[in-house]
């Protein structure tokens, strides 16, 4: 399946050339390509975006990248919005799941919540481990899914706390990796997450939601 964003978003016209690129995302099923005409850079920045700044369905956010303002699109809602029927049977009925979300990138964190609510799973969001704890004093959830390396609460601090409780030790909790799992850390912090499960990865990481879910 090949996507053409000015089909999708309000975005000017692909402009046709002779050579044209098509990206391929990692972890994708089924696969798919975003076509475009020229690739201007390729740049590492931090992961800071405004979500106001350009409100669209099928965008993320923006960024100022080498002083031109830049979209970042959510290649998933794409794929939904040009191929309603790929994710149809999984979006036939509302989920009594409820999920708390802890992550303090709002990149990762609209991103990971966009795969969860496909899912029809409830979602609620917190921006570190003092926010979440909060929080699972105000509501039940089902599941945690988090972070490891945020401000003010880490991930690790977190668990260790939450697991410290009988109220709350029970709730499976995920951790979100960049890269590498951190389970050789496990040993060190005293505490173990579930399971662990890279944040680019959808398929992998739903697939483990739902077994934690189910089990």
């Amino acid at each position: 399946l090949i996507l053409r964003l000015d089909k999708l978003l309000d975005v000017s016209s692909c402009v046709e050339k002779e050579e044209m690129y098509l990206l391929l995302p990692k972890h994708t099923s089924p696969p798919f390509g975003l076509l475009i005409s020229r690739i201007i850079d390729v740049v590492a920045v931090p992961l800071t975006l405004s979500e106001n700044s350009h409100i669209e369905d099928g965008i993320i956010g923006t960024a100022i990248v080498k002083d031109r303002m830049t979209l970042f699109p959510d290649i998933w809602r794409l794929l939904e919005k040009a191929a309603p029927e790929w994710n149809a049977d999984q979006r036939s009925g509302i989920s009594d799941y409820r999920i708390l979300l802890v992550e303090d990138t709002a990149f990762f964190r609209h991103l990971v919540k966009g795969y969860l609510e496909s899912e029809n799973y409830e979602v609620d969001t917190a921006e570190n481990g003092l926010k979440a704890l909060e929080l699972i004093e105000e509501a039940d959830f089902d599941l945690i899914v988090s972070d490891i390396e945020m401000p003010e609460m880490d991930g690790w601090t977190f668990l260790r706390q939450m697991r410290s409780s009988d109220r709350y030790s029970h709730i499976p909790v995920l951790a979100l990796t960049a890269l590498d799992s951190p389970e050789n850390s496990e040993k060190e912090k005293g505490v173990a997450f579930n399971a662990y499960e890279q944040k680019m990865d959808r398929e992998r990481l739903l697939a483990s939601v739902a077994q934690l879910l189910n089990s």
